[in-house]
């Protein structure tokens, strides 16, 4: 312990030309370094935004009575951290007869943390204070909430009807003065009241910004983002799975109500919903083709274009139904039964009847 205490006065002495009663000397009186705002009036205890434009103030105290040959403290800081006015990661300043230095530091646009150093040196001796700062997260910055009709959040999954809105609500948390407006992106749907794919909503009072968006009718996953600031580090995505929205109705349309043998009728089914429409893609059961004999059903005739049997984008399938199979009696009338299952996983079908000449 003496020994330590010995190498301690040894350097007080060589820093300053005070007198030190005491027997030991703790390091924070030869150099302390300490992390202020901007304005040097509050110390920063927690954590600082890392948006590439906060700046904060590093202030190191050294002895009021240091020699002058040891006023001089070089500050430095790692992580792309700038110094202003010098616009690199090392700045120096000499103390005030207050042994006070100081130096503005702008935070990197990054979330790893910035360690920082205050150094005074005398002849081939440094003296180092350290300390470091943790910066907030992209993810904290802004959020994404996606809420229904109702403005309630979103709990389940949405069908893919391409009429159900829901609505994208940003919140900005931190830095909102420099954050006032929010760009937000998707990857399906369509953006209401605007024509650009990645509109901008300036935020309101409560640092909040919201769009409707209509959901696409293509079951997918679906990814939305806002983002504030001109870099594309600060973001906020959220994903969504799309369910598939099934008919509540089918429509058959055929080219003829009458064939002959060897003929071929064009079907266009219709699936439909009673609120948006059916989903791309949706599939029907295999269509059946039959004749009524003593109440059983003989199915007759064939199908042709079942293969990819799925809506396009306007709820439509098309199918040819072919009577070239010579198993059809010509004095009963074919009966055409198209089926699919709704949104409640039921079976619903249409029929209708072609007589053959």
């Amino acid at each position: 312990m003496k020994k330590i205490s010995i190498i301690f006065s040894f350097l007080f002495v060589l820093l300053c030309s005070c007198n030190d009663d005491d027997d030991t000397i703790d390091p924070d009186d030869i150099i302390k370094l300490e992390i202020f705002d901007f304005d040097g009036l509050e110390e920063i205890s927690g954590m600082v935004i890392g948006d590439g434009e906060t700046t904060v103030t590093l202030r190191a105290t050294i002895p009021e009575n240091s020699d002058e040959n040891s006023r001089t403290v070089t500050f430095q800081a790692s992580n792309n951290a700038i110094f202003q006015g010098v616009g690199t990661n090392l700045d120096s300043d000499v103390a005030g007869s207050d042994g006070i230095a100081e130096a503005k530091l702008r935070m990197p646009l990054d979330n790893d943390p910035v360690f920082v150093s205050a150094s005074i040196t005398k002849g081939d001796n440094t003296y180092t204070s350290k300390a470091s700062i943790s910066l907030m997260g992209v993810d904290d910055i802004v959020s994404l909430e996606l809420l229904d009709a109702s403005q309630n959040p979103i709990n389940e999954s949405p069908r893919a009807d391409g009429q159900t809105l829901i609505t994208l609500k940003a919140t900005v948390n931190f830095n909102q003065e420099e954050f006032d407006q929010v760009t937000f992106e998707k990857s399906a749907g369509q953006f209401q009241s605007v024509s650009d794919d990645n509109p901008i909503r300036v935020t309101n009072e409560t640092n909040t910004a919201m769009i409707d968006l209509r959901l696409p009718t293509i079951v997918d996953r679906l990814y939305l983002l806002a983002k504030v600031g001109t870099s594309p580090s600060y973001f906020k995505e959220v994903d969504i799975n799309l369910l598939r929205a099934y008919p509540d109705e089918i429509i058959i349309q055929p080219d003829k109500l009458s064939m002959t043998e060897n003929d071929d009728n064009t079907i266009k089914i219709f699936l439909n919903r009673d609120f948006g429409m059916v989903s791309q893609g949706t599939p029907i059961f295999p269509p059946k083709s039959f004749q009524l004999a003593n109440g059983e059903e003989i199915e007759v005739g064939r199908f042709t274009g079942l293969d990819g049997a799925q809506t396009n984008q306007n709820g439509e399938i098309n199918i040819v139904f072919r009577t070239d199979t010579g198993d059809i009696d010509p004095n009963l009338p074919v009966i055409i039964r198209v089926s699919a299952r709704n949104d409640d996983d039921n079976v619903i079908e249409s029929m209708f009847s072609i007589s053959i000449n």
